[in-house]
């Protein structure tokens, strides 16, 4: 289990562990604790409720790259 604070963190600090464990099929479940709203580059979204649903899609898949 990665347990990681906002959305893209499971990257930069974990992403080739995690590759590694989907790629041997390692069960392994990646926790975020925030859906990433504060976030100060806020890309095109209009609201913190537009910016937490993006993050959280940008977070989903990420996983499935990761094959988690």
């Amino acid at each position: 289990m990665c347990v990681v604070a906002h959305p893209d963190d499971e990257c930069f600090a974990f992403g080739g562990a995690l590759a590694l464990y989907g790629e041997r099929g390692v069960e392994t479940y990646v926790v975020c604790l925030t859906d990433g709203q504060a976030a100060t580059n806020r890309g095109d979204a209009a609201s913190g409720e537009a910016l937490g649903a993006m993050r959280r899609d940008e977070f989903r898949r990420s996983c499935e790259v990761f094959g988690l």
